[in-house]
């Protein structure tokens, strides 16, 4: 890391947004909006209480650096529901049972009772992980710092279902519940503007994969589920 990096590392989550973002800006690194992956009606999304609801979630829309290791863990375990709702759906649906032994409890709250210093250590990062696999791992695995990408295909199954999600997000536009929910301007052009060719790219990613699908997702599940669901395209 350069020390600018460490430096927001180490003082990043106690920054106002403001001044965050700008320091993002200045040094080239991606400052985080809320528009940019969420399609939340903007009217909602600048409200009061919405922006008590985050707090009380400690839900930082920015992204800024987290104060420690365990707010982190904690952070994203409250993302989601890992390992119900969506494990269930997945058996439902693809009938395929999902079991995670990262998931489990004792494990869960063993690892957030542990120091820091058992994660990072003398300059070494997973250092309780290298000393409990050491020897049982190879070196060229535990030292891998490469990635694998959930959903790589996402793109090409994007432009199978096109036409089924252009129709569901004009069904969403023409519903008056839905419009309070999502950005209505944001469903019109999802529902008249061709797919381009090429879907490489963040700002591509964020546009369809993030704020699209999520938003197709949520009007189709409570357009299923309020009366005015009769309402055509």
């Amino acid at each position: 890391w350069r020390w600018r990096g460490v430096l927001y590392q180490s003082f990043g989550p106690w920054l106002p947004q403001r001044l965050n973002h700008g320091l993002c800006r200045a040094f080239g690194r991606r400052a985080w909006k809320l528009t940019e992956y969420s399609a939340l009606n903007p009217d909602l999304a600048g409200s009061a209480a919405f922006r008590r609801h985050l707090r009380m979630l400690d839900y930082d829309p920015t992204y800024r650096p987290h104060a420690s290791q365990r707010h982190l863990a904690e952070f994203v375990l409250r993302r989601g529901d890992y390992t119900g709702l969506w494990k269930k759906v997945g058996l439902a649906r693809f009938g395929v049972e999902t079991r995670d032994p990262t998931a489990d409890r004792r494990l869960i709250e063993f690892s957030l009772s542990l120091p820091t210093r058992m994660w990072l250590r003398d300059g070494t990062t997973k250092w309780l992980y290298r000393q409990a696999f050491r020897g049982l791992v190879p070196d060229a695995v535990m030292n891998l710092k490469l990635r694998g990408y959930q959903g790589a295909d996402w793109p090409e199954r994007l432009r199978r279902s096109w036409n089924l999600l252009s129709t569901e997000a004009r069904l969403a536009a023409a519903n008056p519940v839905l419009t309070q929910l999502i950005d209505e301007a944001y469903l019109q052009e999802m529902a008249h503007t061709p797919l381009p060719t090429d879907l490489s790219g963040d700002k591509t990613l964020m546009y369809y994969r993030l704020k699209g699908l999520r938003a197709i997702s949520v009007a189709h599940f409570v357009r299923k589920t309020i009366p005015v669901n009769e309402i055509k395209a």
